[in-house]
């Protein structure tokens, strides 16, 4: 009997030992629920499809994790379009509102499209629109989902992106930021399909130095600026010493894409002066409004002088609504006039604003830009075809 009672003790502990041990084991269920769940976040990808088009970009959701980068955003872009987006990046000085995107060779924009295949929603025709097309949605997504203001595109790892064939243009110089096709067809449209070459540039210098007695028995090539948001080429005029070693520069002019010609008056500051002559081109108005120049003019510059001054009531007036900026829409006069606007702006946007020369714009079938393209002015129509007068239609700070 006792024999019994040891063993049924013994079995009893050992009962006791096997349900403490499974009341610690975990489940693999348990296991996996016990693991931190990593979300999505969702970023927004452009493209643009007509080349030359600002207003043309579309939108696409796009599920990434960690930390956004333009590395994501390509890949995003590529696995979308069925395009390979092969980049690399480096933030230039250190600016964090600037970024450098370095073009692979292997990516189709430089390999061009070879044997790839192309998604059916992406399918473009020719080489030209397929380059656009990459450049355009690339540069605008890392925009819109970045705190970039400036991209610049390079390849071969910080050599000028070019190619053997591209209308309007073919070459991005690295130091030169990247504008858009919108910005490249319009400049091409004000000089008949072609912009100003650095030779041509060169012999509208020349000239314009004569007539005004600027010349001098040396002129050189002073490299490249972006004045008025436009590209152009920058010379210097001047001599070299008697043993040639140091050359002094005693003129100085820049030439527009669109043959705009600028000098540099040393004594007044270092600001670039628009030389008022005939060679210069003049804005064609009738492009995209039967209104005069000199009232196209003058709507302009109570634009500017509204934006300058922060006069937000009497600008509320030239909008037309709804309208977007940035984030922010306005839907009335009145919703816009009691807004603070100026902390919608940017630097860029303040500085190109006040830098509007209102007597040398440009313009084509979309309307008048000024600040460098981020303001854009047309005629506004009723649905009965009446004018409502000039307006700003599109605003991006």
């Amino acid at each position: 009997m006792k024999i019994i009672n040891k063993t049924l003790a013994i079995l009893l502990g050992i009962s006791i030992l096997l349900i403490g041990c499974s009341s610690n084991e975990v489940t693999p269920q348990e296991n996996q629920g016990s693991k931190a769940v990593v979300e999505n976040e969702i970023a927004m990808l452009y493209t643009n499809m007509s080349a030359g088009f600002k207003s043309d970009f579309k939108t696409h959701p796009f599920e990434y994790t960690g930390d956004l980068t333009v590395e994501k955003l390509a890949q995003g872009l590529s696995e979308l379009t069925g395009l390979d987006f092969y980049i690399t990046t480096q933030d230039p000085n250190d600016n964090l509102k600037e970024i450098t995107i370095d073009w692979d060779q292997n990516s189709t924009l430089i390999a061009n499209l070879d044997d790839r295949e192309q998604k059916d929603d992406f399918f473009l025709f020719d080489e030209d629109s397929m380059r656009w097309f990459m450049l355009d949605s690339l540069w605008y997504t890392v925009i819109e989902n970045l705190d970039y203001e400036n991209v610049y595109y390079t390849m071969n790892g910080g050599c000028n992106l070019e190619f053997d064939n591209l209308y309007p243009i073919k070459e991005f110089p690295s130091n030169i930021i990247y504008m858009g096709s919108a910005f490249y067809y319009a400049h091409a449209d004000t000089h008949n399909g072609e912009i100003l070459s650095e030779e041509d540039a060169f012999a509208l210098a020349e000239d314009i130095m004569q007539e005004r007695g600027d010349f001098s028995t040396v002129i050189l090539s002073d490299g490249e600026e972006i004045i008025d948001g436009e590209h152009a080429y920058i010379f210097s005029t001047g001599d070299y010493s008697e043993d040639g070693q140091k050359f002094t520069a005693m003129y100085h002019y820049a030439v527009s894409d669109r043959g705009n010609i600028y000098y540099l008056d040393v004594l007044s500051g270092a600001d670039w002066i628009l030389n008022n002559n005939e060679t210069s081109s003049k804005v064609d108005f009738s492009v995209f409004t039967d209104i005069s120049s000199a009232e196209v003019e003058s709507f302009v510059e109570g634009v500017q002088y509204d934006l300058i001054n922060e006069e937000w009531t009497s600008l509320a007036s030239k909008i037309s609504y709804p309208i977007d900026i940035g984030s922010k829409t306005f839907e009335t006069e009145d919703e816009f006039a009691i807004y603070d606007i100026g902390s919608l702006l940017s630097d860029d946007c303040k500085t190109f604003i006040a830098q509007t020369d209102c007597t040398n714009l440009f313009a084509n079938y979309e309307g008048v830009m000024i600040a460098n393209g981020k303001i854009w002015i047309t005629e506004i129509f009723n649905e009965d075809m009446s004018s409502r007068g000039l307006k700003v239609y599109v605003w991006n700070p």
